[in-house]
């Protein structure tokens, strides 16, 4: 059973509101003033408030007020009793944020309706809950409204409501009509203030009363200035402004089954063609007694940009979800492929050059290395690659890529830059900006079958607040743009709505992975960046990569790696949980010379580090295994043998490695797959660091 609470000072009104209450079917409980009023919320389970707003101490404003700012008590509806003698009770009555207005004197099926009523809306909009500020002008002061939308609304319609009851009485006590005509345009300034369209209609449809959004919109969807909107069919204004006819049906069956009384609320969300550009919007209908018919408040508000959010924050966790399944898969591949990489080059050297054996060998090291590249891709679009971050500039690595990019777009395709000479500095690998320009020239080059022009530019850009608010995720700053702009058949919006998805693509079987864009975006989005795509079919496509400029000087050039393997004679304490890999990393560094002890797991690992007597010059440990980690491994033993050497090792990559603390300055660590060569160049250099030792800030930070 519903439980009201009455706070009500005078014992009589007080029993008269219970008779009324309990007669209708409500459990009622009273209180005599507002302090206990507010105790008996916090200890009871109530439905709603019934307050009278004159009373000693704590009076009914002062009452709402406080159960309104409590967490626990906020969504309770509270009504107020009062006389409407003066239009500042209403601004009173909306700053502590009731629900509803009941004047005095009323009547008893009167007030049991509006309970009904407040119940049932409170209820209804109980899901869709938006705070919201609204500045009101009212007698030469400014007033601050913060409750929800809806409950505004509501509380706006039972003051109108009121409003509408008392000019009956205002002419029968011979009221002055200044307090009725101060009463409306209040009433107008706050329904003004709202930003939804707001309209009144009465029971055949027409028009009653607007909000300036509602007439602000009008007029900027042809409805001419000098009409007016009052008297007009609601429906068929709406169906004029919006052009929405598919969901005309819909709206038209809503507003009579409201009208009609068949349903008390109203609600659609739709989209329509609003000056060449898709908009979406919602509408609402809520009906309210007059007298003896009913008026209808309805509610048009643009969307757009909620839908707009709503949208990427859907794409983004699909993105999110499949970057994630990317890694962990590209994680398995990468071990898969250093065992077969390491087990081709040993092979490899029981052949003699030039023979069918040796090259049937170097084919598989080449597919192997195809295969790197594609786990590379995955852990690119996946945001997990291992990144070396540099200040570049965009310019130079243009230049470097020159003479690959035209081999790789062909003759019949006219290739140019336009490099900004004073282009700023970004930050970011190298080796994906590479491949980010890669990606976009070879899907340029597919898009012009029978040749065309392609170019790539380098430019600054400085976007302000109003740049940036046309796309979304861009913050205001300075960035460096690349533009690649080709001549092909350009998209239609349903491709460039899916372009960047993983594994989507327009191209022929085994023509594509529809990793391309993919890999691209999630390096572009990895480097704090953003990429937007512009094309019209036949018109070509253009797209814009903006990075985040930087100060810092230039990158120093790297010198290349060694290409041969290390020898050794250390002994070297191996650890990894795959069989596969540990047994050829054991045999690949016992070639090289180096005493190999190799483990399983941290116990077992923690036991050879006890019983074995002489020196363990380095512990090349995988960083993910079952139970305890790699990097916590190395704080352990190190503690023991402080003269060991740490080398970390994964097939995983960026978040997961970052979030165990082995990409920290002084720490070596070698990303999986890699050749007999590599592991033993990287064995050496960890042995011949002096800051290779784990401690428990570097590691465990």
């Amino acid at each position: 059973m519903t439980r009201i609470l009455v706070v009500e000072d005078s014992p009589t009104q007080a029993m008269e509101l219970r008779y009324l209450l309990e007669s209708s079917g409500f459990e009622v409980e009273v209180a005599c003033d507002g302090a206990s009023g507010l105790e008996r919320c916090m200890q009871l389970g109530v439905d709603a408030v019934l307050s009278d707003v004159v009373m000693p101490g704590m009076d009914g404003y002062e009452l709402c007020k406080s159960l309104k700012g409590n967490p626990v008590t906020a969504v309770l509806p509270v009504m107020l009793l009062t006389s409407l003698s003066d239009p500042m009770d209403i601004i009173r009555g909306l700053e502590c944020g009731a629900d509803n207005f009941l004047t005095k004197p009323y009547d008893g099926a009167y007030l049991i309706g509006r309970v009904r009523r407040l119940l049932e809306n409170c209820a209804l909009r109980a899901d869709r809950k938006v705070s919201m500020g609204v500045d009101v002008l009212l007698m030469g002061k400014q007033f601050t409204i913060n409750s929800e939308k809806e409950q505004v609304l509501d509380l706006l319609l039972s003051t109108f409501e009121e409003v509408l009851r008392s000019r009956q009485r205002e002419f029968e006590a011979k009221l002055s009509e200044q307090t009725l005509r101060e009463s409306q345009r209040f009433l107008q300034a706050v329904l003004d203030a709202l930003a939804r369209q707001i309209a009144i209609i009465d029971s055949r449809g027409n028009i009653q009363m607007v909000n300036a959004s509602f007439r602000q919109f009008a007029l900027e969807n042809g409805f001419e200035a000098t009409r007016q909107l009052e008297g007009s069919n609601y429906f068929d204004t709406w169906l004029s402004l919006t052009l929405a006819r598919e969901h005309g049906p819909k709206v038209r069956d809503g507003l009579d089954a409201v009208r009609s009384g068949k349903q008390s609320n109203f609600f659609v969300e739709y989209s329509t063609r609003v000056k060449s550009s898709t908009r979406f919007f919602s509408l609402s209908v809520a009906r309210f007694p007059d007298g003896n018919q009913y008026l209808f408040a309805i509610e048009h508000e643009d969307i757009t940009a909620r839908k707009q959010l709503e949208r990427q924050f859907h794409h983004a966790q699909k993105m999110d979800a499949i970057g994630q399944l990317a890694g962990g898969v590209a994680h398995d591949f990468n071990n898969l492929l250093t065992v077969i990489r390491s087990y081709g080059d040993l092979l490899l050297q029981d052949f003699a050059p030039g023979g069918q054996q040796c090259a049937d060998i170097e084919q598989i090291l080449r597919a192997t290395d195809s295969a790197s590249a594609l786990t590379k891709q995955l852990l690119a679009f996946g945001r997990q690659q291992m990144v070396k971050m540099e200040v570049l500039d965009l310019n130079v690595v243009i230049d470097e890529l020159d003479k690959m990019l035209r081999r790789l777009i062909g003759e019949d395709i006219e290739y140019g830059t336009v490099l900004a000479h004073d282009v700023s500095r970004v930050e970011a690998d190298a080796g994906q900006i590479q491949q980010i320009l890669m990606n976009l020239v070879i899907n340029a080059r597919d898009a012009m079958p029978h040749g065309g022009k392609l170019t790539v530019e380098t430019k600054n850009v400085l976007l302000d607040e109003a740049n940036s608010s046309l796309h979304d995720g861009v913050a205001p700053g300075r960035y460096a743009s690349i533009e690649v702009t080709d001549t092909g058949m350009g998209m239609t919006a349903e491709v460039q709505a899916r372009v960047f998805e993983p594994f989507f693509t327009t191209k022929e079987v085994g023509k594509g992975t529809g990793l391309g864009l993919a890999t691209v975006y999630g390096i572009v989005q990895q480097c704090h960046g953003q990429i937007w795509v512009y094309s019209e079919p036949d018109r070509g496509t253009t797209f814009k990569i903006y990075l985040p400029c930087v100060d810092q000087p230039l990158a120093q050039p790297r010198a290349p790696a060694a290409s041969e393997r290390v020898i050794g004679e250390e002994t070297v304490l191996l650890v990894e949980d795959n069989v596969a890999v540990r047994s050829v990393l054991g045999r690949v560094l016992k070639d090289a010379g180096y005493v190999v002890l190799d483990a399983c797991d941290a116990v077992q690992a923690s036991a050879i580090c006890e019983t074995y007597a002489k020196q363990i010059h380095l512990l090349l440990t995988d960083v993910v295994m079952p139970g305890v980690s790699g990097p916590e491994l190395a704080l352990e033993l190190t503690q023991k043998r402080p003269e060991m050497k740490v080398l970390f090792m994964s097939g995983y990559s960026g978040t997961a490695i970052t979030r165990h603390g082995v990409l920290r300055e002084g720490l070596f660590f070698l990303q999986k797959p890699f050749s007999p060569g590599s592991i033993t160049r990287a064995v050496r250099a960890a042995l011949a660091s002096e800051s290779s030792r784990a401690s428990s800030k570097s590691v465990l930070d």
